[in-house]
């Protein structure tokens, strides 16, 4: 039986089509040549990153879904963590973890209500369902004011400065954490993150990010 929902995106489907991010190819948000064309990383350390940010088209997936709340890319999105999963050797760095937390990098409230959607939301989903679906999830931290976007920023210290003291957390934490983000670039904000996860009492904490600038 169609829901609704599945009954409104055929319709949209069929009076807009989707063209592919990557090469505006018809038939889906993301072809299987452009998802062939996206270079995975390699494991390396303790946080991982599916790919670079300077491919067109893992950016074009991401700030689609981040600033113009194309939700629509969240299965291309999946497919790649997918593919990322498949071709990965080896253990996972929390994989000699007894139990793990997974959250997130809080988004800015005043920008998640500009959006109409929580980006890091729909990116837990993703991890949790391919990679940790053992992991409990949790929402560990929580944004304590309003800063300028870091991507406006020149990539220094000055990063770092603006995000200081941006989270707090619920509670007292126990364990390893496994958090999430969409791209680590100067890793000034997923720092600072981690930083207070560990002073709340987490023993590790491992990152996951969507793609690394």
């Amino acid at each position: 039986m169609l829901t609704s929902f599945s009954v409104g995106t055929f319709i949209l489907n069929v009076l807009y089509p989707p063209t592919c991010v990557g090469c505006e190819r018809d038939g889906g948000w993301l072809c299987e040549e452009c998802v062939r064309a996206i270079s995975l990383d390699a494991i390396q350390g303790d946080t991982v990153s599916v790919g670079r940010y300077a491919n067109p088209t893992m950016r074009c997936l991401l700030t689609h879904l981040k600033y113009r709340s194309a939700t629509c890319v969240v299965e291309s999105l999946r497919t790649l963590v997918r593919r990322f999963r498949s071709q990965h050797v080896g253990a996972w760095p929390w994989a000699g973890e007894s139990s793990l937390t997974l959250c997130g990098v809080p988004s800015d409230t005043r920008r998640m209500r500009e959006r109409g959607i929580d980006h890091v939301e729909h990116l837990l989903n993703i991890v949790q369902a391919e990679l940790v679906p053992w992991a409990t999830r949790v929402e560990c931290l929580r944004r304590t004011r309003h800063v300028a976007q870091n991507a406006a920023l020149p990539a220094n210290e000055l990063r770092h400065a603006n995000v200081r003291g941006i989270f707090e957390s619920h509670a007292p934490m126990t364990g390893a954490v496994l958090l999430v983000d969409d791209v680590y670039t100067t890793g000034a904000t997923w720092e600072e993150a981690a930083r207070v996860l560990r002073e709340a009492g987490a023993t590790k904490v491992y990152g996951f990010v969507f793609a690394r600038g």
